[in-house]
């Protein structure tokens, strides 16, 4: 789980430079991502991850991270990705998580596995609680940033938590 969104990022600019995928919005700078990472919560520590920016063939991405870690060993990943290839990528998967016929039936057929929609302050995406794996994950998503929560155990309340610490109104204001 852990370096999946920057293997994710390294994977979307190959793809979009190969592609000629134009930018469709001016990507803020990962200083001003990491900037808006949250505070590790009360019981926890952080450790800031890589920032990362690129530029080419009509495509920009940063991307800040930051690993959080409470007593137990639990480690939670919180990436934050300015990339409207990355968005683009995430909308085509946030369909099945907006139907809501779809998500009961993706919960009804994997009893150890929760999904659920994000619709969060004009961000869209999803959440996944997967007993199977021991994991939990958050993908949240606006015009061209996108946030990417990795929890290395199967925990609603911490997912939660996490999710509810992103500044999402801050995020979005970098485009206004």
């Amino acid at each position: 789980m852990r370096g999946l969104p920057a293997m994710m990022t390294a994977a979307v600019i190959a793809l979009a430079t190969f592609a000629g995928t134009p930018a469709l919005a001016q990507t803020p700078d990962a200083a001003a991502l990491a900037a808006l990472l949250p505070a590790a919560p009360m019981g926890w520590t952080a450790v800031d991850g890589d920032e990362f920016e690129s530029q080419g063939v009509g495509l920009e991405v940063a991307q800040a991270s930051r690993t959080y870690t409470d007593a137990a060993g639990t480690t939670v990943e919180l990436t934050i990705i300015g990339s409207s290839a990355m968005v683009m990528a995430a909308r085509g998967m946030a369909m099945m998580f907006t139907n809501p016929m779809m998500l009961d039936q993706m919960n009804a057929n994997s009893p150890d596995k929760h999904y659920a929609a994000i619709n969060k302050d004009g961000w869209s995406g999803w959440t996944v609680v997967d007993g199977e794996e021991g994991e939990s994950e958050a993908t949240g998503f606006t015009d061209n940033l996108l946030v990417k929560i990795e929890i290395n155990r199967a925990d609603g309340e911490i997912l939660s938590t996490f999710v509810d610490l992103v500044p999402w109104d801050e995020l979005a204001a970098l485009h206004e």
